[in-house]
């Protein structure tokens, strides 16, 4: 009886390597993604603290200050989210290539499933055939 060997191993290997890196590839963008979303609410935070701090007098520059942080902040926190949603498109784009990945392995996945069930179909029928022909040569022999 010999041994199954799938034609197109090779190509699997490969389909399965690249499913593989673009799975590390989304999710090295999720941890990215939320990297920077925790550097937003950390600075959101550090925004709410600065502006809630209770003094009753300010001085000129001391406002200043405040509003000129709080405008340098603003801006950061919207860079933040820009590239917080540059990110999104560029996961949403390596999900979509994950996607096609996976399917291209599991064509091949299937593919192979059913050239082992025709491999086996086809020794089965190898087999049959060689216990009908020892029954026939016993049969004979019984007979002489």
């Amino acid at each position: 009886m010999q041994k199954y060997k799938f034609q197109f191993e090779s190509i699997k290997l490969v389909k399965e390597k690249l499913e593989k890196k673009a799975q590390k590839e989304v999710a090295k963008i999720d941890i990215e993604i939320n990297n920077l979303k925790k550097k937003y609410s950390e600075l959101e935070e550090q925004k709410k603290k600065f502006k809630n701090q209770d003094k009753k007098s300010y001085r000129a520059s001391e406002l200043q200050f405040q509003n000129g942080y709080m405008e340098l902040t603003d801006k950061i926190l919207e860079d933040i989210q820009r590239e917080i949603e540059e990110m999104l498109m560029i996961r949403e784009e390596k999900v979509k290539d994950l996607v096609q990945k996976s399917k291209e392995h599991k064509m091949f996945e299937t593919l192979d499933e059913n050239y082992k069930v025709v491999f086996r179909q086809e020794q089965d029928k190898t087999e049959s055939g060689e216990i009908d022909e020892i029954a026939i040569s016993k049969f004979i022999r019984k007979e002489k």
